[in-house]
């Protein structure tokens, strides 16, 4: 992937979270990911926890990228917890409203300039799209989600 579309796909999603509602609680950082090429527009990146290609980390001082195993270990220990599995399979109690760290992710489609964008702020508060870039910037196409 050419820099400047990662640049131009990593601020849009940086713009996206600083323009959340200040009404409501609102993520203080926000996991970004990028993953390979996403065939199917159906393929969600974020209900499955496969190792991204890169991972950055959005806070108030900006974007800073990180380690894959950053993020990974992330996952680990906030929403898988194998250490602490329910002995019957019960579903724990993971939703909410907002997130305090939320998550999004990009990844190629094989339409040139293409992209499968996500970002989930909350239970109950994200979205996923195909996005164009170009010339002019990041462009919606089409929603595919929405929670």
């Amino acid at each position: 992937m050419r820099a400047e579309v990662q640049r131009l796909l990593l601020s849009y999603i940086a713009e996206e979270w600083r323009t959340l509602p200040q009404s409501s609680p609102t993520p203080w950082g926000a996991w970004i990911r990028l993953y390979p090429v996403v065939a199917d527009s159906s393929d969600n990146p974020l209900h499955r926890w496969p190792v991204p290609v890169s991972a950055w980390f959005l806070d108030r001082r900006g974007i800073s990228r990180k380690s894959v195993w950053e993020y990974r270990r992330y996952v680990v220990v906030q929403f898988e917890k194998p250490w602490c599995r329910r002995p019957c399979g019960e579903p724990g109690h993971t939703s909410s409203r907002f997130l305090e760290i939320g998550q999004a992710a990009f990844a190629p489609r094989p339409i040139d300039n293409e992209f499968y964008v996500e970002t989930l702020w909350g239970g109950l508060y994200g979205e996923g799209r195909l996005v164009e870039v170009g010339p002019g910037g990041v462009r919606k196409k089409e929603r595919l989600w929405v929670a």
